[in-house]
This record gives C-alpha cells, sequence and structure tokens, in this order.
C-alpha cells in the first residue's frame, strides 16, 4: 500500500496542472510570434543619429514595440568621444568614418535622424550619406504626450530639400 496517498497526490497533480499550463502558454506565445514575424515581414535594419535623449527614446522604443518596420542596429555620432561605447545595448559608430564598411557589417541601408538633430547634420555627411546609398529618413517627434492621455506614434519620412535648408 502507498502511504499517505490523499496528501502527496493532489500536491503533485497541483505541480504537473501548473507546469502543463506554463508549457502551453509558452507554446501558445511561440507560435504567434512566428505567425506575426511572418505577416509583418523582417524588419528593416537601421542606424540612429545621435546619442541624444530623443535618438536613444527613439531606438529604445523601437525595440520594445513590436509594430515598428524597423529595427535599430547603432547608433551614429559626431562626438568622437563616445564612440566604441554603447547605449540601450547598441553601439555607437563615429560618423565620420566610412559609412558603406558600417553600412555592410551591420546590414544596414537606412539611417533614422530625429527632427532636433537634422540641425546638426553637416552637409558634408549628409553628402556623403548620399554618395554611399545610405537611405536618410527623418523620425517627427514622438515623446511628447498627446493630451496627458497615449504617446503618439513616431512620424517617419523622407529628408526632404526643406528639412535640410536651416542648417550650415
Amino acid at each position: 500500500s502507498i502511504p499517505d496517498f490523499h496528501i502527496w497526490f493532489p500536491i503533485v497533480l497541483g505541480f504537473i496542472i501548473i507546469a502543463g499550463q506554463l508549457l502551453l502558454r509558452f507554446i501558445i506565445k511561440t507560435i504567434f510570434e512566428m505567425f506575426e514575424g511572418a505577416l509583418m515581414g523582417k524588419k528593416r535594419r537601421v542606424f540612429v543619429l545621435g546619442t541624444e535623449s530623443h535618438s536613444v527614446h527613439l531606438a529604445t522604443h523601437m525595440m520594445s514595440e513590436s509594430s515598428y518596420p524597423y529595427k535599430p542596429v547603432a547608433f551614429i555620432t559626431f562626438d568622437k568621444s563616445k564612440s566604441g561605447k554603447s547605449v540601450s545595448g547598441l553601439p555607437i559608430i563615429f560618423a565620420n568614418e566610412s559609412m558603406s564598411h558600417h553600412m555592410e557589417m551591420y546590414n544596414v541601408g537606412t539611417m533614422l535622424i530625429d527632427k532636433t538633430e537634422l540641425e546638426k547634420l553637416p552637409k558634408e555627411f549628409y553628402d556623403k550619406c548620399i554618395i554611399e546609398g545610405l537611405e536618410l529618413l527623418t523620425v517627427n517627434l514622438f515623446s511628447k504626450y498627446n493630451n496627458g492621455d497615449e504617446e503618439k506614434p513616431p512620424q517617419i519620412d523622407k529628408i526632404r530639400i526643406e528639412d535640410l535648408l536651416g542648417r550650415n
């Protein structure tokens, strides 16, 4: 005869039920993420210009939200002292180095530029990006709250000549 069957059997049965529920949740979540990834397509890998708060917020927001079609892979900076470090797990690359080398290394063809960073963009760097085939997209500031309720999603557009007129 099995000793104290009425005591240990409900405990073992409870552990088995909890483990089964956790396993089922994991399987369903994995299948859902696979289908969601297949339906949404692959995310475009992008550089983010700048290491200031708006640029870091943009990158971390895009990494945490699966609905954005972009995946930040590195920050680009004009400050050599920040080069080689990382922010939010993404490396910081010095902008005056060969962009085509970094584009190939990180498999990137696009750079997101926050509107606040656009004024700091030197003409030489802009020209180098265009010559090397790096697509530049501007992102409107989205960190302000809309009537105190919720964040507005970022609006991403191609750079227009009007955006560049105010800079040196």
